[in-house]
């Protein structure tokens, strides 16, 4: 006998029949940690799973994989990386960013609904909201190289078209003792899709 496996990261708030609730947070940490990463795995066929009785502290990736369960997630939301290279630094020496808050003409954060048997299912938004915060775990500063990046990642809600004459993104930026303002063109940027990255420079 097999079972067919669907999951989530992380748990959801709400589940009714195959739609699974996140809130994706308006408060993050750079990490995209905390609940900012939303993953839907692919369904995955499997026989039954004993239960996991190892000892508290033992690993138990082993003992799924010995069950034959593999499940391969993808992230649902899009990612953006905000860094700033060396030569468009102009903070005090010695200051790093500790925290960044940003908008955008969409929404990009609030309830996002998904179909957790389905990754290619379509993001349904409510709650919308269009600014994010990070305050970051680890401040960043200049960035070197492009291969060297020091970075704070956010994640956002995916964009459901490409962008037109006149969006931005709004980017400030605080160091301890100073702040600096960004205005970002989009226009003519296709849309920001799932499992995706852009690379947001700063000046």
């Amino acid at each position: 006998t097999t079972y067919k496996y669907y999951a989530t990261y992380p748990v959801p708030k709400s589940v009714f029949e195959n739609l699974a609730t996140f809130s994706l947070p308006t408060q993050q940490d750079g990490k995209i940690g905390n609940g900012a990463a939303i993953m839907v795995a692919e369904p995955d066929e499997a026989i039954p799973l004993r239960a996991l009785t190892g000892a508290i502290g033992t690993p138990t990736s082993s003992l799924i994989n010995e069950n034959h369960l593999r499940l391969k997630m993808r992230h649902m939301m899009h990612a953006l990386k905000f860094y700033v290279p060396s030569n468009k630094w102009a903070f005090d020496e010695g200051e790093k960013i500790e925290r960044i808050v940003f908008t955008m003409p969409q929404s990009i954060a609030g309830d996002v609904t998904l179909d957790y048997t389905n990754p290619d299912f379509a993001v349904n938004t409510t709650n919308g909201v269009n600014e994010i915060t990070l305050n970051l775990a680890e401040p960043i500063g200049p960035s070197e190289s492009a291969a060297k990046l020091d970075f704070a990642a956010a994640s956002i809600i995916p964009s459901g078209h490409s962008f037109l004459d006149g969006d931005q993104i709004v980017v400030k930026m605080y160091t301890k003792n100073q702040a600096a303002i960004n205005y970002i063109s989009l226009a003519g940027r296709k849309q920001m899709r799932a499992g995706h990255i852009t690379p947001i420079g700063l000046d």
